[in-house]
């Protein structure tokens, strides 16, 4: 994201409220241009990101940190776990684009799979994981920077959230499942640091690397200081109400 927004507060009370929610059983494509169903890929832990294959930031951070997550997750508790990418520009992101896509980051299809559907399958797994995107007029999207964890019936068991979260991030949660573990959610991402993982990343094309978006730094400031001073000023008036009464 570029910006902070109610579009970005909704976004992530969307994803969290998804927190329970079992996935449908939708008809995907996947990279091979073979269709199959998302039932087949419960009974063990499933990972799900989305992507969309022209995204040249945001996408390929949150996977490549996914692929690290995967290298480890594999050494840790082998092929017990799955991970589903899928691309949810409906218009572009056709097999052979997300295929391409995929082989920068694994060559393991088998437990790493990459998949397209159609408009209306897309959405639904979206709302069904707690995934809110939109597109924008230039062509991009604006998205939650987030990775869903499903446990083995097919339930979101957690979020991910950020472009740099840690391999054991997901991997210790793929564990938790395995061993029918509760998972215990941290600290909610409302503070503004958290804000800022979530919101605030740019691609710089001209420098080859990802700079802190400085405006998005400043809306959320401003947002804080106004609820800050909102605080304040409540806090006063009573105050102030208290004394004059007495």
């Amino acid at each position: 994201w570029t910006h902070a927004g109610s579009f970005e507060d909704e976004a992530f009370k969307i994803s969290q409220n998804a927190i329970g929610h079992v996935l449908g059983n939708y008809t995907l494509i996947d990279q091979n241009g073979k269709p199959f169903d998302t039932k087949s890929l419960t009974g063990q832990p499933l990972v799900i990101s989305f992507i969309y294959t022209s995204c040249k930031y945001a996408c390929p951070a949150i996977t490549l940190n996914l692929s690290r997550a995967f290298k480890k997750a594999k050494r840790d508790v082998g092929n017990k776990f799955k991970i589903l990418t899928i691309g949810f520009d409906t218009q572009n992101d056709t097999p052979a684009r997300i295929k391409k896509y995929g082989e920068n980051f694994t060559q393991d299809f088998k437990n790493w799979i990459f998949a397209t559907g159609n408009k209306d399958t897309i959405g639904k797994i979206a709302r069904d994981i707690g995934f809110k995107f939109r597109k924008k007029a230039n062509g991009k999207f604006d998205h939650l920077n987030m990775v869903t964890v499903l446990d083995r019936k097919g339930k979101v068991y957690r979020q991910v959230y950020g472009l740099d979260f840690e391999p054991s991030d997901i991997v210790d949660t793929i564990k938790l499942i395995l061993n029918n573990e509760k998972f215990i959610p941290p600290q909610k991402a409302k503070s503004l640091i958290g804000r800022l993982k979530l919101f605030c990343y740019t691609y710089d094309e001209r420098l080859g690397t990802y700079k802190i978006n400085y405006g998005a730094i400043t809306a959320i400031v401003l947002s804080s200081i106004f609820q800050l001073a909102t605080i304040i000023t409540i806090i006063y008036l009573l105050r102030r109400s208290r004394r004059q009464r007495t």
